[in-house]
């Protein structure tokens, strides 16, 4: 998250490998952090740590036949508006509050000096951000 590894957590399992098989299957669950529910990750690092008196016989094969299933979402669910006036790079965003049902947004932003501004608003969900909208107007005394 941010950028920084996060660990989802981890599992412990023992297993008799035979060595006349081609492959021995090891099947694990891991039972994630709950403070993670909705979190956005850009991958998983999955560590294998393989110990015991026979450790140099074996190996984890690289064929494609070694697979892990994480079940996500189709899309992030961190979702959001930014709104910058008068800046069309969003250099200092201003986040708008979502309503509940995320179909509208609200913002509060300082009034500003008479003349002509413009206030751009984007859409940003996970790593995502959409095309900035804008609207031009003025402020008379």
């Amino acid at each position: 998250m941010n950028g920084e590894g996060v660990p989802i957590g981890s599992d412990s399992e023992t297993a008799v490998l035979d060595p006349t098989a081609n492959d021995n299957p090891v099947p694990f669950t891991i039972q994630p952090n709950a403070a993670l529910a909705g979190a956005d990750f850009q991958g998983v690092d999955l560590r294998v740590h393989i110990h015991g008196p026979q450790i140099y016989s074996g190996f984890i094969g690289l064929s494609g036949k070694s697979y892990v299933d994480v079940p996500s979402f189709t899309a992030s669910t961190v979702r959001g508006v930014q709104v910058s006036l008068d800046d069309a790079t969003f250099a200092n965003p201003i986040a708008a509050s979502l309503s509940p049902s995320a179909t509208g947004w609200s913002v509060t932003v300082p009034t500003p000096a008479v003349g002509k501004h413009t206030v751009y608003a984007r859409a940003t969900q996970g790593y995502d951000t959409s095309a900035a909208a804008s609207s031009t107007f003025t402020v008379k005394r």
